[in-house]
């Protein structure tokens, strides 16, 4: 066996921030002021970097040195914001006092009282969201991604389809070791990434590896798992799949995969874990690899040098 090594693996990292609140106490030095479903207020004597309000109204007594937003509630400004004041589906209220820089409506409205000063720009747009093109969006963004999918399984059942087809077999073979695989390494390689990132040297290697080096793994793992689904498919309608260059099972399996994430979550997560599942195999056939010692080619004799007796 040809010691050919995808080290591979899976980040099934799925840390995204929900939008809940961030309470912050408002200070005379606050760099950020965050409220998310409850009131915000930047106090007479306080100020702030930056303030936003989300899902709630935001009364900005005091100074905002930098930008305020509020969106889905009303901007009640009777102090100062020497940066922008930005409104979405909401409304602008400057009261008698107040000063602002630049003021942009998205969906908004605007109550300026006579004594309130406005020194910059009053910007008004409307965003109208449209579901036909949203959805139009997503099924292009779907389709190219499945197009580049299938082209890229379609290169690597040509340069690698051995081992394509070798660990797609683990999957089947040596199912435990291929889970145990993924798992240590969809835990192992994340909190590599994060060692690194706490050291002001390894931060463009700990990036590299989140950003780069997980994703690109990932992939690898997705298509060794959809090129093994397109080998049991093939298999079961009767169909031969030549092991060195599996070309149909690497359009077909990661096909599939693809129609079945079209499914509202259920989809999703069976596409996330036949990435992890196919990094499990393609790391049990390097570490094999790794572990098979290469047997040394016998010398050819030197010219001139005699034949070995019979």
């Amino acid at each position: 066996m040809r010691r050919w090594f995808p080290i591979l693996l899976l980040a099934a990292m799925l840390a995204l921030l929900p939008g809940a609140a961030a309470a912050q106490e408002t200070g005379q030095d606050g760099d950020f002021l965050l409220r998310v479903n409850s009131p915000l207020r930047v106090a007479p004597d306080d100020s702030v970097d930056t303030a936003m309000a989300v899902n709630a109204d935001g009364t900005f007594d005091g100074v905002v040195r930098d930008t305020a937003i509020v969106i889905n509630g009303t901007a009640v400004v009777n102090g100062r914001v020497n940066g922008d004041l930005t409104v979405i589906n909401g409304q602008a209220d400057l009261r008698d006092g107040a000063r602002v820089n630049n003021v942009a409506l998205i969906n908004s409205t605007l109550i300026q009282a006579p004594g309130a000063q406005v020194t910059g720009q009053i910007s008004r747009s409307t965003a109208t969201f449209s579901p036909w093109a949203a959805t139009a969006a997503w099924f292009v963004f779907w389709l190219g991604m499945t197009v580049a999918t299938i082209v890229a399984g379609l290169l690597f059942a040509a340069i690698g389809g051995r081992q394509l087809s070798a660990a797609g077999a683990f999957l089947v073979t040596r199912p435990g070791a291929a889970i145990l695989a993924a798992l240590i390494l969809a835990i192992g390689l994340p909190i590599l990434g994060i060692v690194l990132v706490s050291t002001i040297v390894g931060i463009p290697l700990g990036l590299a590896l989140f950003l780069i080096l997980l994703p690109a793994l990932w992939f690898v793992g997705y298509l060794i798992a959809g090129t093994r689904l397109g080998a049991v498919l093939l298999r079961a309608a009767g169909v031969q799949v030549a092991p060195e260059h599996p070309y149909l099972a690497a359009v077909v399996g990661p096909l599939v995969l693809q129609l079945i994430g079209l499914i509202p979550v259920i989809g999703s997560l069976v596409v996330a874990l036949a990435g992890l599942y196919g990094v499990g195999g393609g790391a049990v056939l390097a570490w094999r690899a790794f572990r098979t010692p290469r047997t040394p080619r016998p010398e050819a004799p030197a010219a001139g040098a005699p034949a070995p007796a019979p």
